[in-house]
């Protein structure tokens, strides 16, 4: 075997040793420290649907794009979500790698790309875990098919993939709002190498060249399409969270910096937790000068960068999104800043290993052996703490112990909640109290309809309270406190709620009349002559907290013939001065006439109101009966 093959099968067995390592301690799936935040993809994946789910719950930015091809693993293939979640994500991520790898001549280079995009030192390794990792692939992939589009033989091909490159940079905005800030910095890139152009007076000849044209064309057709896209997705998006200002204020824009400093300052004091981070911070402080100072300067630099164009663009990517993340604002939502700022260290480290190997050296190999001395402890500093000082398991293999369970519903802090639901989306259904931030009110539905409901304290409760009011429901305590997945639970019931007002709670005019089909033995008979400026029934002026009711009304009629509308039935609070929900009826709803039947609102109370009325308007025809409203507490 020749040496170029030997070197070829040795650098792929490093790589993907490099990949499973990441993968089976950063992927959902394997991570010691899944949250809350990462579990909401993994909830989405079995149940995706479009348009609604093109962001993540509650949020007008996140494109799903991992929860939507994983609904492909878990449709087609029956894969557990977070399993699916877990491959797509990394499938993504290796296809960034590859595409970025394409700008590299050495496997050496690629190899040291390999450790701080797979394996980035401790306080980074969010790129792994969020979507910025995704993001930056994305953004490596579109550039990955834009030079193909420049150096493909046929024009035809060279624009396919032009539309591909697009395609794909629209994703990368789709998934993450700073995505656009890189794609205006290509755009940006781009003129300014057409710079020489205006100067020499041949733009307008370049200008006129049929391939220019269509480029011209096509980019602008999918700019429209995908600024079109983006504008209908943040659209339907079900937000749930409160925007911040767009602008840092001055002392927002100190505490990052503080933030930062006070961060720096820790690693390198040796007093961040990570031995191996600090020391891999040291060697990075004292070994880039000496790795610059060992290699071929530049005296030309315009020309060098313009012929490494992509070198000049990963470093000022990384200055753009550092001044992005300092005095923007919306960057932060919800989202770790330490995760957000690994895009600035990954750009930068990328266009420092362009420059290593587009500078060259006589001394080549001691360069390579620097660079991977600096490196390695970084990369091991990001599964230390998963080993020291004691082994750290999986959490989707600590919280499957819910699965015992069975189907249950959980309210929860907000940290464990859609974290507790994500090892078993089918059976489990969580969500965070009242008082937290709840990403998915459907959620909420979903836990009340489960036989058993249970209460984990942890972060919330610092006892188990006999009755407990949640999202407008009663809860009452069923049975001892237990500890599970090492956490604090209670079973509790739900308090199902239910009232009857006959004729003696409800105010009316018409004739009360003996009725042996009436449930109390009355009921109220409306004729032809009736007062229509008032209800034909109102009241009980009740009080009623936050929740789902359904109020059943029952009626009878002389006729079901007509088609004509026969009464309004209404729910109203604040003494009739608010309607909470309506619903008209026509004398042909009535299945039989001479016979009560009953006729439903299902109605969601968004707060406490007082003087509740359950009321019916009648708008005339025949003769009505009344004989109950029901209520039901949901």
């Amino acid at each position: 075997m020749s040496n170029s093959g030997t070197r070829n099968i040795l650098y792929h067995s490093i790589l993907w040793l490099i990949i499973l390592l990441s993968f089976f301690h950063f992927s959902e799936r394997f991570y010691p420290l899944l949250n809350s935040d990462m579990s909401v993809g993994i909830l989405m994946t079995p149940g995706f649907t479009i348009p609604g789910d093109l962001y993540l719950w509650g949020q007008d930015h996140g494109g799903c794009l991992v929860p939507m091809l994983a609904n492909l693993l878990v449709i087609s293939y029956h894969f557990p979500p977070v399993l699916a979640v877990s491959i797509i994500h990394y499938i993504l991520l290796i296809a960034g790698f590859f595409a970025v790898s394409t700008l590299f001549k050495c496997y050496s280079s690629r190899l040291l790309l390999a450790l701080i995009w797979f394996l980035p030192f401790w306080h980074l390794t969010g790129q792994l875990t969020t979507i910025t990792g995704i993001q930056i692939s994305l953004l490596c992939i579109g550039i990955y098919f834009l030079n193909h589009s420049l150096t493909a033989s046929a024009l035809y091909t060279r624009l396919l993939w032009l539309s591909v490159a697009c395609l794909v940079f629209i994703t990368s905005v789709w998934v993450a709002d700073l995505a656009a800030f890189s794609l205006l910095l290509i755009l940006i890139m781009t003129i300014w190498r057409l710079y020489p152009l205006f100067r020499k007076g041949h733009f307008s000849v370049f200008i006129q060249q049929k391939e220019v044209k269509y480029r011209i064309l096509l980019t602008t057709a999918w700019v429209l399409a995908g600024v079109a896209f983006i504008i209908y997705a943040k659209h339907r998006a079900a937000i749930m969270e409160d925007h911040p200002s767009f602008l840092n204020s001055p002392a927002e824009i100190l505490g990052t910096f503080k933030m930062l400093a006070f961060t720096i300052t820790e690693i390198f004091l040796f007093r961040s937790g990570n031995f191996l981070e600090s020391l891999f911070c040291w060697f990075l402080l004292g070994g880039i000068p000496w790795l610059l100072m060992i290699s071929r300067k530049r005296r030309h630099l315009l020309p060098f960068l313009r012929k490494n164009r992509w070198l000049l663009f990963f470093a000022m990517n990384g200055i753009l999104t550092f001044v992005i993340l300092i005095f923007f604002n919306q960057m932060f939502t919800h989202d770790s800043k330490g995760a957000w700022f690994s895009m600035v260290c990954l750009s930068w480290g990328i266009a420092f290993l362009l420059y290593i190997e587009g500078t060259g050296s006589g001394k080549r190999s001691l360069r390579t052996l620097l660079l991977f001395l600096i490196i390695i402890p970084g990369s091991v500093s990001a599964l230390t703490p998963f080993y020291f000082p004691h082994k750290v398991p999986a959490k989707m293999d600590l919280v499957s112990e819910f699965d015992r369970l069975g189907n249950v519903g959980i309210i929860s802090a907000y940290d464990y909640a859609y974290l507790l639901a994500s090892s078993n989306p089918k059976n489990i259904h969580a969500t965070p109290h009242d008082s937290a931030w709840v990403r998915n009110p459907q959620l909420v539905e979903a836990v009340f309809k489960q036989p058993k409901i249970y209460i984990i304290s942890n972060q919330w409760l610092s006892t188990f309270p006999d009755t407990l009011r949640q999202f407008g429901q009663i809860l009452l305590k069923k049975g001892k406190s237990f500890e599970i997945a090492g956490l604090d639970a209670c079973r509790y019931e739900r308090y199902i709620y239910s009232a009857v007002f006959t004729t003696a709670e409800m105010k009316f005019q018409g004739s009360l009349l003996d009725d042996p089909e009436a449930q109390s033995g009355k009921a109220v008979r409306i004729g032809k002559d009736f007062d229509r400026s008032k209800h034909f029934i109102f009241g009980p002026f009740i009080p009623l907290n936050q929740g789902k009711i359904k109020v059943e009304y029952r009626l009878k009629a002389t006729d079901n013939l007509s088609t004509e509308k026969a009464a309004v039935l209404e729910i109203s609070a604040e003494y009739g001065k608010k309607i909470l929900a309506t619903r008209t009826i026509r004398w042909s709803d009535f299945q039989r006439i001479r016979h009560f039947e009953t006729f439903d609102i299902i109605v969601e109370i968004p707060e406490d109101y007082k003087g509740v009325e359950f009321r019916i308007m009648y708008l005339g025809g025949h003769e009505l009966w009344f004989d109950q409203v029901k209520m039901t507490g949901m």
